[in-house]
């Protein structure tokens, strides 16, 4: 986990508002304890501000300038920040890159790093997406982290209502059912379907990620018009306790096989 001295303000507007959130502390010759006094928040709070782990309130921004005379200094870096916070798609994707272990929960559609090339046009022309033949390739290409020497850990779960919703048609689903049994067989994925007969569960508020880094692990939840990149440790260690509840309720791995081979045979069926 990053501690405040290893932020490189280079790398990112949060990571510069961190930064000098401990260097102006240092120069004020202030305690954590002396400073989350002044902003109101505990002192493991303010240590976690300085590590980049949790993201400074604009309330907490404004008090920092009253407290080192710094008009506006962070509650613009704050405003920045929030702003670079929402495009999510780019975060994440870096995020992806440099992750060890991806878990996953998905009740409604496929994961991106999963799907073919027509299941992601047909599902981003669903939601009335732009640009979807370049935004279905650069899903794709985000893919090529599955490829690497030393590809990243996918814990994947998903719905059976998933597999059974006909995107594309059944020529496209035919073709992503047939590409799910191929990356099953990696060594690098386990993928299981939680079934539609496991009723009322945990996972029906939405879809969403947890990614492992040498940083630590960050969430990701999906929403209508993009997502949330979720850093609080609390809240990860809530979303990982929500996965392994639905994974409890999801078939063993040879079962999914199973399952996707009979969803497979209805498809080529029908």
């Amino acid at each position: 986990m990053n501690r405040g001295s290893d932020l490189d303000p280079k790398e990112s507007l949060s990571h510069l508002l961190a930064y000098y959130l401990r260097k102006y502390r240092e120069s004020a010759s202030l305690t954590q304890l002396e400073l989350a006094r002044k902003l109101h928040v505990g002192e493991s709070h303010l240590g976690n501000l300085e590590r980049g782990r949790r993201r400074i309130t604009i309330d907490q921004a404004k008090e920092a300038d009253n407290v080192f005379n710094l008009p506006g200094w962070f509650e613009n870096l704050h405003h920045h920040a929030q702003r670079q916070h929402r495009d999510w798609l780019e975060q994440y994707a870096a995020l992806e890159a440099e992750t060890s272990d991806i878990k996953t929960w998905q009740p409604l559609w496929l994961p991106g790093l999963l799907q073919t090339l027509a299941y992601a046009k047909a599902s981003l022309g669903s939601s009335r997406a732009e640009d979807i033949e370049a935004r279905a390739e650069a899903r794709l290409q985000r893919q090529h982290v599955l490829d690497r020497d030393k590809p990243p850990r996918l814990w994947i779960l998903i719905d059976e209502k998933a597999l059974l919703q006909g995107v594309g048609g059944h020529k496209a689903m035919r073709e992503q059912i047939e590409h799910l049994l191929v990356l099953a067989e990696r060594p690098s994925v386990t993928l299981q379907i939680v079934p539609a007969r496991a009723g009322s569960h945990a996972g029906l508020d939405g879809g969403f990620n947890v990614l492992t880094t040498e940083e630590g692990d960050v969430g990701f939840v999906e929403a209508p018009l993009g997502g949330r990149l979720i850093q609080d440790e609390q809240e990860v260690r809530k979303l990982l306790r929500r996965w392994d509840d639905i994974r409890s309720l999801a078939l063993p791995v040879t079962e999914t096989r199973e399952k996707l081979l009979s969803i497979l045979k209805g498809l080529n069926e029908g």
